[in-house]
């Protein structure tokens, strides 16, 4: 399956835990890891460490989950 198609199995994935099984592409993805905090917060745990490192994505993460931090 394209990379695409896991972007939209996170989407969908209620829990969120999808990101955790992630590749390292995607789990750097902004769209990709926004996605799934949308759906748990916690999703930011596995994101990649630049996104972690990156102040605009993680205010943007606590925006649309504020569990995200």
């Amino acid at each position: 399956m394209s990379s695409g198609g896991s972007s939209l199995a996170v989407g969908q994935k209620a829990d969120g835990e999808a990101l955790k099984h992630a590749s390292k592409h995607l789990k750097s993805e902004k769209a990709f890891v926004l996605a799934a905090i949308r759906q748990n917060g916690y999703a930011l745990l596995h994101a990649s460490e630049q996104l972690q490192a990156d102040a605009a994505f993680m205010i943007d993460a606590m925006r649309h989950n504020g569990l995200a931090l």
